[in-house]
Formats: C-alpha cells, structure tokens, sequence
C-alpha cells in the first residue's frame, strides 16, 4: 500500500510457501503464513523489494531434536535463557509426540521454520537459493505467460551448520 516502504527495504527475506513439494495433508491448502492471507502475501510479492523466500519445504529439513533440547537444559546456572529454551522446546516435542500419538517413527524432534528465516538474514549462505517468478494463486484466475523472477527462493539448507549456529547462539543467551 506504501510503494516507499518496498524501495527502502535492502531486502526482505520471508518463511513462507512451499515451493517445490506439496503439504503433508490434503486438508491443508497450503503453508500457514500465505494460506491465512494469500492476497497480503501476493502483495508483498509483487511490491518490487528484494525477496528471499524461505519456504516450508526447506525448513522443514531443520529440526530441534530432543537431544538438543536436553543439551541446551544443561547449562549450568539456572537463570539462563538456554535452560529455558531447552524445556520449552522438550515440552513441545512431547506435546507433538501426545498430538500424533500414531505417527512413526516416534516424534523426536519438531522443525524450526521461524530460525532459519531470522537466521539467513545475518547468514545467506545457510541456504542454496534459486531465482524463481512466484505467484500467489488467489482464485483470480492464471497468469497467461511467464513473469520475470521477482524473488530467490531457498531450495537447500546446510540443516548441521544452521543447527549448529543456533545451538550455540541460545546456549549464550
């Protein structure tokens, strides 16, 4: 609504989309952050900002294990923000594991879509990108050719090197 806003941006990286696979349920039209308002989410895509699009298709590859959640449990003094990520995160693994009691294998681990995201802002690399042309699908019919890319889109993710930056990170919190 504000064309400035998009010229000020240097870039503007989202978690959102599935680009290259399709979501694990049938119920589900899409990933959460574009299906609740795809009309937003076309907006913000055709703005003109640079974008970096990090879809639920590669954060899905990075996951915060129960054994990390017991690693970051361990700090030692009992204040930090560490010990308390640890049980957050230790709780809503079991929690998932109480809500998908069927599910096999065993839920040991739950992704972190929302990290990967903050994280490729201070390190891109974390992430193979590809220029693509995205479009949001509203319902208001096709678009009849092609567009030029209009944003990069991670199509891999260095899942240890990212778990590994994010571990140490919370532990010094």
């Amino acid at each position: 609504m504000e064309p400035r806003l998009a010229a000020a941006l240097k870039e503007l990286v989202t978690m959102g989309g599935l680009f290259f696979g399709t979501m694990y349920s049938w119920n589900k039209p899409g990933e959460f952050n574009v299906f609740t308002d795809p009309e937003a989410a076309r907006a913000v895509l055709r703005s003109g900002a640079a974008q970096r699009w990090i879809g639920l298709d590669v954060t899905l590859q990075v996951r915060m294990t129960t054994a990390d959640a017991d690693a970051l449990k361990s700090v030692a003094y009992e204040a930090s923000f560490s010990r308390f990520a640890g049980e957050a995160a230790a709780t809503y693994i079991a929690y998932q594991t109480q809500r998908f009691p069927g599910r096999l294998p065993r839920m040991t681990s739950v992704p972190m879509h929302d990290p990967l995201a903050v994280a490729v802002v201070s390190r891109p690399e974390l992430c193979l990108y590809k220029e693509l042309a995205v479009n949001i699908e509203t319902g208001e019919g096709e678009i009849p050719n092609p567009p030029a890319p209009n944003c990069r889109v991670a199509v891999g993710v260095n899942a240890d090197a990212f778990r590994e930056r994010f571990l140490s990170f919370i532990k010094g919190l």
